[in-house]
């Protein structure tokens, strides 16, 4: 299993389910002959209960039910930022935020206090994103594995890169208009918390997004 395409392997079956422009020969070269290349988000290695749920999605959505999940750490703080945003803003009352922090959270007790309003839920270590993207019609999150659950679940989002390896997908999936890509933690715009504003109330770019990822993972 690799996505960074930097080092030279010897294997019988190599799997990268990440889709870059090049996806189909970053490889070429640094594989033996024999080995056998499970590339792009055809062979994305998903939890079985994607696939169940999969089959009885929605497809009437309302646009309403966000989630917000940044991962194991959230070390950027990125989930506080937008909870303090969303809970004061009332053109965002008729909007739920679904909310995902883990224990290794460093502000557990100022993000589980923002379930004090009606229209943020907060959820504590959940195994397994599947039932919660399921009942949520839109994603603000980081880039990854997850990217894949989510198109998955034909599950529009706004992606927030954490990590270097994550970026070159990111700007990818962007401009074949997959997902909604605003940059890195490291360097986001001054306004990026409005520029996700924006994106959640456009309906009709959301429902366009969620037609077309649901032909990248079946």
């Amino acid at each position: 299993l690799d996505d960074l395409a930097n080092r030279k392997h010897h294997a019988d079956i190599l799997i990268d389910q990440n889709l870059y422009s090049n996806y189909q020969n970053r490889y070429v070269d640094l594989v033996n002959k024999e080995c056998i290349q499970l590339l792009g988000p055809k062979y994305a290695i998903l939890n079985n209960r994607y696939k169940e749920l999969r089959k009885n999605l929605n497809v009437n959505k309302d646009y309403k039910d966000v989630l917000v999940s940044f991962g194991g750490t959230d070390k950027f703080k990125l989930t506080e930022q937008l909870l303090s945003t969303f809970s004061s803003r009332p053109d965002l009352n008729e909007y739920i935020f679904h909310a995902v922090i883990t224990k290794s959270f460093k502000n557990k007790s100022l993000l589980r206090s923002y379930s004090r309003y009606e229209n943020i839920k907060i959820y504590d270590d959940l195994d397994c994103l599947s039932n919660l993207m399921y009942e949520c019609d839109f994603s603000i999150g980081a880039g990854g594995t997850t990217t894949w659950e989510r198109f998955a679940m034909k599950l529009p989002s706004i992606v927030i890169a954490l990590a270097q390896n994550q970026v070159e997908s990111a700007y990818h999936l962007k401009k074949k208009g997959f997902i909604d890509f605003i940059g890195t933690a490291k360097e986001l715009p001054e306004d990026w918390i409005e520029k996700i504003i924006c994106r959640i109330k456009d309906k009709k770019n959301l429902e366009r997004q969620s037609k077309k990822i649901s032909q990248i993972v079946d």
